[in-house]
Parts: C-alpha cells; sequence; structure tokens
C-alpha cells in the first residue's frame, strides 16, 4: 500500500467531527453537475512527486521521499481552516510522520469554494512497484 493510501486511511478512521463530514478521494474533485455546485466539504489527497535516493551505485528502489498534496474544500474559509486543522494534527500524529512543508488558501470559483492546500514531504518506505 502506498503512503498517500496509508495518509488517507489515517484521515478516514479519525474520529475527529471535523474530518467525518469530509468526503474524501484521491487525485481530483469530483465533477457534478454543471448546473449544480461540487457537494462540500471535500478532502481530495493527491500524490505531487517523488524523489528517489542516489548515490554512487545509482538509484535506489527501495525507498523514496514523496510530496503529498492534501486539499480541503469547504463552502466558508473557517469551515476549511477548521477541517485543514484537523487533518494537519492527525497526519503529524499519524505513523507516517510527514513533514509539513507548506499550507495556502484560496477561493475557487469553479467549484465555489475555499480551498486550504496542505504539502506534506513523507518518507515512503514501501513504494508500490509495477510489475510487467
Amino acid at each position: 500500500m502506498s503512503v498517500e493510501a496509508r495518509m488517507l486511511a489515517e484521515l478516514e478512521a479519525s474520529q475527529d467531527a471535523a474530518l467525518v463530514r469530509a468526503q474524501k478521494t484521491y487525485g481530483y474533485a469530483p465533477q457534478d453537475d454543471e448546473k449544480e455546485p461540487t457537494r462540500l466539504p471535500l478532502l481530495v489527497l493527491q500524490r505531487a512527486q517523488a524523489e528517489w535516493i542516489t548515490d554512487l551505485c545509482g538509484t535506489q528502489d527501495g525507498a523514496c521521499f514523496v510530496t503529498v498534496i492534501v486539499v480541503h474544500i469547504a463552502r466558508g474559509a473557517e469551515e476549511a481552516r477548521t477541517q485543514a486543522q484537523a487533518a494537519r494534527l492527525v497526519l503529524l500524529t499519524g505513523a507516517e510522520e510527514p513533514q509539513l512543508e507548506s499550507e495556502s488558501e484560496e477561493y475557487d470559483s469553479d467549484l465555489r469554494g475555499w480551498l486550504v492546500t496542505q504539502s506534506f514531504r513523507v518518507w515512503d518506505d514501501a513504494p508500490e512497484v509495477a510489475t510487467p
């Protein structure tokens, strides 16, 4: 299981009320009917990049650093901030021990909601390897 899947599982298992209400998804926000806005609140988790360790022997294939983006989307800015704070506490005290690199917020007119975007850097000691 990938590190982002384990992080999403930690968030889903959280008893925090701010997280229980949010629909959780991986990748992108689901697109609803154009006449109706997307159902919010929403938590979207994305794997942004991986940094493989390289030494004199070449690139190691056993583990890597991963940047995981967690996007909290809600109708109001305060609700999005509350959801982001709860997720940050769950993840930073969780088994994966990610490092929070940045956090930003903005209004998205397409989703008609506030986004709080968190970027975490985490060690993935069991990356999924595609088999031929």
